[in-house]
Order: structure tokens, then sequence, then C-alpha cells
């Protein structure tokens, strides 16, 4: 959530100077726009968390099946000749 607000900041502060620059009279239109992209933002980071925590479970299950035990086990398994 911390990378959609910093996206949304950056974003607000990229029309704040584009405000300044156009009239005052598509504020309200550039306001709107600003609104908006904020919620597309957070639709597309929500659908991201949810895809990698999908995987996370994936991975665990092939952990489990190859009974990798902890994150020494996967890094420094040596294979018996």
């Amino acid at each position: 959530m911390k990378g959609a607000k910093l996206i949304y900041i950056g974003t607000v502060a990229a029309l704040f100077l584009f405000i300044i620059v156009v009239t005052q009279e598509n504020i309200i239109i550039e306001g709107g726009v600003t609104f908006l992209f904020y919620f597309v933002m957070i639709f597309i980071m929500k659908g991201v968390t949810r895809y990698l925590m999908h995987l996370l479970g994936k991975y665990e299950q092939v952990f489990e099946v190859l009974d990798f035990n902890g994150p020494k086990e996967v890094f420094y398994h040596q294979v018996d000749i």
C-alpha cells in the first residue's frame, strides 16, 4: 500500500505543477482524473498483491513436496553422489 500512496503523491505533485501552468478552468477535470487514477492504481496494486500471494502458496507447496524445511536447506542443499 505504501507504493501506491507514493505513486499517487508523485502524480498529485506533477499535476499540481501542471495546474500552475494550465488555466484554473480545467482544475475540476484534472482533479477528477487524479481521483480516478488513484483508484485505478489501488486496483492494480491489489491485483498484483493477490497474484504474488498465490505464487507464494505454490512455492510453499513445491518446497513441501521436495522436503525443504528452511532457507538454509534450500540454498545449501548438497546432493549425494
